[in-house]
């Protein structure tokens, strides 16, 4: 399973301090394990099976949408257009 959650930054916790991170359990939700994208805030996560899945982001660096496609369980991501 995979969902994109908020984490806090910083020492404060309130909205304007929290920022998208994505995450994944294979154990039903007791591990989750926390994958850094860098600049990359996730906004939705799809997969078509365990390995092959897409991501919809903002990139706060380039400013833009962007499209990232994954074939090895979200270990790596490439940009698609």
């Amino acid at each position: 399973m995979w969902i994109i959650a908020r984490d806090c930054v910083g020492e404060s916790c309130s909205p304007p301090q929290q920022q998208p991170v994505l995450r994944s359990t294979a154990d039903a939700g007791r591990a989750w394990t926390r994958y850094d994208l860098g600049p990359i805030s996730p906004a939705a996560v799809q997969f078509a099976t365990h390995q092959r899945g897409w991501l919809y982001a903002w990139d706060g660096v380039r400013q833009v949408w962007q499209q990232l496609l994954t074939e090895d369980g979200g270990q790596s991501w490439i940009q698609i257009q």
